[in-house]
């Protein structure tokens, strides 16, 4: 596994989630990613 694989694997695990939100700019979306973990 390189580096790239591995730090999308982190982040799929445990930055993103689906889910339905509001973005600030009012449109729905139905994923978030949480950058700030």
């Amino acid at each position: 596994m390189n580096e790239r694989q591995r730090l999308l694997e982190l982040f799929t695990k445990l930055a993103y989630e689906r889910r339905k939100v509001i973005l600030r700019s009012g449109k729905e979306s139905d994923f978030y990613i949480d950058t700030k973990q």
